[in-house]
């Protein structure tokens, strides 16, 4: 039921970003503690001979990434959850008001309990 699966979305997603939030400094030290330091990561991108030939003129290619830490992922993690969370947090009122899949019901799930449609 797709009523259900949104009602339990928002209420997770809004759940697992006030954790979050309340809790940054325990989880990094959990996280820490669990995992240690991130190990070396293999590049992701194809690899490419040292020397690339183009019109007949050597091009060094250099391999430049960013070294990715546990830190780096969890911090890019908590800023997408933040920045994410006023949409999840104002789904349900805008489905209450707009969508076509409440018009023929006068209740609807406003986001924090069910009520007549507006």
């Amino acid at each position: 039921d797709m009523e259900h699966v949104l009602l339990n979305l928002f209420s997770l997603v809004r759940d697992a970003v006030v954790y979050v939030q309340k809790n940054e400094g325990k989880l990094s030290t959990t996280i820490s503690r669990l995992c240690g330091h991130a190990q070396q990561r293999q590049y992701r991108s194809a690899n490419y001979p040292e020397d690339l030939f183009i019109d007949k003129k050597v091009l060094k290619v250099t391999h430049m990434e960013q070294e990715e830490t546990l830190s780096s992922r969890r911090r890019e993690l908590i800023t997408k959850l933040k920045s994410h969370s006023s949409f999840y947090s104002n789904l349900p009122e805008y489905i209450c008001k707009h969508s076509s899949a409440v018009q023929n019901n006068t209740l609807c799930w406003n986001g924090q309990e069910v009520m007549e449609r507006y």
